[in-house]
């Protein structure tokens, strides 16, 4: 009798236990890969938990099951198709937590170097749980929505004020459910995250998210969760962590070996990079602060990022929209700003003014420009007492809520900052093709060399070349696809240096143009912008 007594308070116990559990968090998704999704879900009970999924949402055909009983669900899902759209559910016992409708799906990435539609959707420093917050998600998804987010980007400050787990959960999971249950999260820690994370990178943040540090993504292994890098077909993206004592963000250090190995080894067309605090920024943060993060990572990350190609970095940290020009060399304090040589397109990038900008390339050539923008204000908004007059952005402002939308397809890329209404405040565009006549600024040997200045030019500009011998010199400026639009007739020079002034009437309008300067055994070849 007394062991039938303790067989039912058994099974009542558990029965009891299983009814008493239920769906806290989730399911969300992390390090998604052409073959593999790692599924997440908290319960209130402790359980053994499992994924459903299939390619027919009326058909979950295949079940993997965790091996031993938690709250805290993690199951990897592997040995699938690249590029194709699963439906799956979460359970316990053989119930589901998850309805079998549309919304709980994900989609594996394309094979590395695949060129197809990506959409990629990027937000700042947004967990802080305001109505702002949920008008900057509306903004998105019933704006662009009707595209699958493929990549979503975090730029850290995730939850605030000090990211706790409470905070994530109210603040992040409770906010975004549709969003998370079918997009991939690629984060980026903040300093508001780092408030309940120690010096070993133990906390929630971590605990919360499974991160690449082997590399599984693609990319190199970086044996850590606090940076990684990730492939998504013809883009790698890197997660730096901008959050660690300053002195580990200088050269020589395990973040910056790691860097260099990564960016030696990608192969993709597109390189975009995020961290949380900016290497230029006048809003709430002023990136000319002496010995801040984000002095060191302008001056020790971002030169190595443009010897290797990089296109576009986003971070978060103050509290504003800031953009900058298609840029190169900016390493000093606003106050080296040097237009001459650091601005490569000073226009605004448009393409529909007809400014988009050009990068002409040969896999990912260094130094051709790259677009910086600060996107900290998805939840949080400066109060616009900041300056906001950093000479190397285009557009800075305090005055909106809002989130970045970048589309890439194939070597076209188109950025879009939007607001909490969905309206399009700031776009531009980076177009990648194969150079002209050579446009990668060159000279082919040391007979005749040519600058041209001032660059960007308004309404004249100079040619300034020399030669060791009396040449034939030809001169002609072309558009950005080639076509000649005013060539000069072919005249002897004496050796020596010289230069010409034009005011050339057949370029009208802002944008890149090429100049290009044919002797005997000679081409030399100089970007040149027009702006107002």
């Amino acid at each position: 009798m007394k062991s039938s007594i303790s067989l039912f308070l058994l099974v009542v116990g558990y029965s009891f236990s299983f009814a008493q559990s239920g769906l806290v968090r989730g399911p969300y998704l992390n390090i998604g890969t052409p073959e593999s999704m790692v599924v997440r879900w908290r319960t209130t009970g402790s359980e053994v938990g499992h994924v459903a999924y299939g390619t027919d949402m009326s058909n979950l055909t295949d079940t993997l099951f965790e091996g031993s009983a938690t709250t805290e669900h993690e199951v990897n899902v592997t040995n699938l198709s690249p590029n194709t759209t699963y439906y799956y559910s979460v359970g316990s016992a053989g119930s589901s937590y998850t309805p079998s409708e549309e919304g709980y799906y994900f989609r594996t990435s394309p094979v590395h170097g695949t060129a197809q539609p990506i959409r990629v959707w990027a937000i700042g420093d947004f967990g802080n749980g305001s109505q702002a917050q949920l008008d900057v998600k509306t903004g998105y998804t019933e704006h662009f929505g009707d595209v699958h987010t493929d990549v979503w980007m975090w730029l850290g400050d995730n939850a605030y004020g000090d990211g706790t787990d409470q905070q994530y959960q109210e603040n992040v999971f409770e906010v975004y459910p549709e969003v998370l249950r079918n997009s991939v999260v690629w984060p980026c820690p903040g300093n508001h995250d780092y408030g309940s994370v120690d010096l070993f990178n133990n906390g929630p943040y971590f605990d919360i998210m499974t991160l690449p540090e082997n590399g599984e993504a693609g990319g190199a292994a970086s044996g850590e969760e606090s940076y990684f890098s990730f492939n998504y077909g013809n883009i790698h993206f890197i997660s730096i962590n901008s959050e660690y004592l300053p002195w580990i963000l200088t050269t020589g250090t395990a973040l910056h070996t790691w860097l260099e190995q990564d960016l030696t080894t990608n192969t993709s067309d597109w390189i975009i990079v995020f961290w949380h605090q900016p290497p230029y920024s006048k809003g709430t943060h002023d990136s000319d602060e002496a010995f801040s993060r984000m002095q060191f990572m302008r001056q020790n990350v971002v030169p190595m990022l443009e010897d290797y190609g990089v296109d576009m970095v986003l971070n978060g940290h103050s509290h504003s929209y800031e953009r900058s020009y298609l840029i190169n060399g900016h390493y000093g304090t606003s106050s080296s700003w040097n237009p001459s040589t650091m601005l490569v397109d000073g226009t605004n990038g448009n393409p529909n003014n007809g400014n988009a900008y050009q990068k002409y390339y040969d896999g990912n050539d260094p130094n051709l420009g790259a677009v910086y923008a600060v996107v900290g204000c998805s939840g949080q908004k400066g109060s616009g007492n900041s300056d906001l007059n950093h000479p190397a952005m285009y557009m800075s402002t305090e005055d909106y809520h809002g989130s970045m939308v970048i589309d890439v397809n194939g070597l076209e890329l188109n950025a879009k900052f939007i607001d909490t209404t969905g309206t399009v405040l700031d776009e531009f565009v980076i177009l990648k093709s194969a150079s002209p006549s050579g446009v990668n600024e060159y000279d082919e040997n040391d007979r005749a060399q040519m600058n041209v200045f001032p660059n960007p030019f308004k309404e004249d500009f100079s040619i300034e070349f020399s030669l060791q011998k009396t040449e034939q010199v030809e001169l002609r400026i072309m558009d950005v696809k080639g076509n000649i639009i005013q060539q000069f007739p072919a005249k002897e020079y004496p050796s020596g240096q010289h230069k010409l002034k034009y005011s050339p009437k057949t370029i009208p309008a802002n944008g890149i143009y090429i100049v290009e300067m044919q002797t005997s055994n000679n081409l030399s070849v100089k970007r040149l912008v027009r702006m107002e």
